[in-house]
């Protein structure tokens, strides 16, 4: 069995920077936006566009974790406005 303990500062190299540095004391943290930023498409759909558009609703919908509201499932009944 091999076991893997921390190493103490003593064990370091000699001349070796220190693999962890300590956070910068800028500030507070502050929380990411958890709102919805979706970028405006270039051009509007058209019969002719249609496979480019898609590829960027697609692409954009995927990187803002959106594609869960717009992937084609039934509605529960108790959400539904009908």
């Amino acid at each position: 069995m091999i076991s893997f303990e921390p190493m103490d500062s003593s064990a370091a190299i000699p001349g070796s920077t220190p693999l962890v540095s300590s956070p910068p004391s800028s500030g507070p943290l502050q929380s990411a936006s958890t709102s919805l930023v979706l970028p405006s498409p270039s051009m509007k759909l058209t019969e002719h566009n249609f496979l480019v558009w898609r590829h960027f609703m697609v692409a954009t919908l995927t990187s803002n974790r959106a594609n869960r509201f717009v992937d084609g499932t039934n509605i529960p009944h108790g959400f539904s406005l009908r």
